[in-house]
């Protein structure tokens, strides 16, 4: 129903029958406007079903990920975007029709420097195997810390397939190494798909500081 918030002398707001009611800035102010209320019609074409599937499913990859994360580590990654969006970009964008992830390109994202060499692995039964060089450049020190996330590649799983890395004793950079059990969210013959970063360790000259993300895809034994 339409309303006169105003009083009789007022413009309505609303709608009222099959009319809706606004308003118009002409040269001599705002005028009352009306127009036939047109419920938008929703076809439901496999294109829209499949966007609307990749959206979902990416929405409820990054909630998991978590705002702490995407906050800061991918805020203004891709163009200027706040970190959610620049997920959902990057996300959705190598989604495919199935939801199933590839790794996206890196994301430029910090200045603190990241190894030469860092490879994933899988030899050992649901478990993902990280290797990197500890090379101190660029300000960067031994005590910079890895940290990031594994996603299941089939994000029609994402209700359960994501998990944050490292929570509780987070690698070095002097480390060179550490493995991941992928087995809440995987299993053998799954993929899974990795990002990875390096953060200055608090107390020190690099507390603050990030490295760029990178991202991998791994075959679980």
């Amino acid at each position: 129903m339409s309303k006169l918030e105003g009083g009789i002398f007022s413009r309505p707001r609303g709608k009222t029958g099959g009319l809706v009611f606004g308003a118009a800035r002409t040269q001599q102010g705002k005028t009352v406007t009306s127009r036939l209320l047109v419920i938008p019609a929703n076809p439901r074409t496999p294109a829209q079903v499949t966007q609307r599937s990749k959206v979902t499913a990416a929405v409820n990859t990054i909630r998991q990920i978590g705002a702490s994360t995407y906050s800061t580590v991918f805020n203004r990654t891709v163009g200027q975007l706040p970190g959610f969006q620049s997920l959902m970009s990057a996300i959705t964008k190598n989604e495919d029709a199935s939801q199933v992830l590839s790794a996206p390109s890196v994301l430029k994202a910090g200045s603190l420097h990241f190894p030469n060499s860092f490879s994933v692995n899988s030899t050992v039964a649901e478990e993902v195997e990280l290797a990197w060089s500890a090379e101190n450049v660029g300000g960067s020190l031994g005590t910079d810390v890895l940290n990031g996330f594994i996603i299941n590649a089939n994000l029609a799983l994402a209700a359960s397939s994501t998990i944050v890395l490292f929570d509780s004793n987070f690698p070095a950079r002097d480390d060179t190494n550490d493995a991941i059990d992928a087995s809440p969210i995987a299993g053998t013959g799954d993929t899974v798909i990795g990002a990875f970063w390096f953060e200055g360790e608090n107390g020190t000259a690099t507390e603050g500081l990030l490295s760029p993300v990178h991202w991998f895809s791994q075959l679980l034994s």
